[in-house]
């Protein structure tokens, strides 16, 4: 995604209307708030924008089959906007129910060390799993966010936010379903 999509799209969440990010329950099939869990916020942008990121979202669709060696459904699940303020977090868990096989991170502004202007501290995509050896079972591998950068990683594992230090993170989540789901 280009410097300039990412800027508009950090504009259009800020000026959105936020509500909090709940969590999805198998068992209830239902979204709840559990502040313990997660604290982020999800942003209504305008259609536009939307219509515009799922449309290069359905554009990598044969890439990524390719990459991780299955079909997926034509139709895949929306992209959701986020925004993580100071002390906002997501806790470890997976993405895998309602048919989702792979989950999609994409940046809209960088993770610093130190607090900038228009970045973010703290806020890592940590995911583990990625090595297959029992020494790496409960190591997870942190994700440096970079302006623009995607993240594809399968929806079963285990992943988690880190709580954000400083600034605000602008990201997209979308993910790619079972070709049945």
């Amino acid at each position: 995604m280009s410097a300039d999509h990412c800027q508009e799209i950090c504009k259009a969440i800020r000026q959105g209307e936020l509500s909090e990010a709940g969590l999805y329950s198998d068992s209830a099939q239902e979204s709840s708030l559990d502040a313990v869990k997660r604290q982020s916020y999800f942003a209504d942008v305008p259609a536009t924008i939307k219509e515009m990121v799922d449309d290069k979202i359905r554009k990598l669709q044969p890439e990524l089959e390719q990459h991780f060696k299955e079909s997926f459904n034509k139709r895949f699940e929306a992209s959701k906007f986020l925004l993580y303020r100071e002390g906002h977090f997501f806790a470890p868990h997976r993405d895998n129910q309602l048919g989702r096989r792979v989950n999609m991170s994409i940046y809209l502004n960088d993770q610093t060390d130190e607090p900038a202007d228009g970045s973010y501290s703290g806020g890592m995509l940590k995911i583990y799993g990625l090595i297959d050896r029992p020494d790496w079972e409960n190591r997870g591998v942190d994700l440096c966010g970079k302006r623009g950068m995607l993240v594809a990683y399968p929806a079963h594992l285990i992943h988690e936010i880190t709580p954000v230090l400083s600034g605000e993170r602008y990201a997209i989540v979308s993910r790619f379903l079972d070709a049945q789901a």
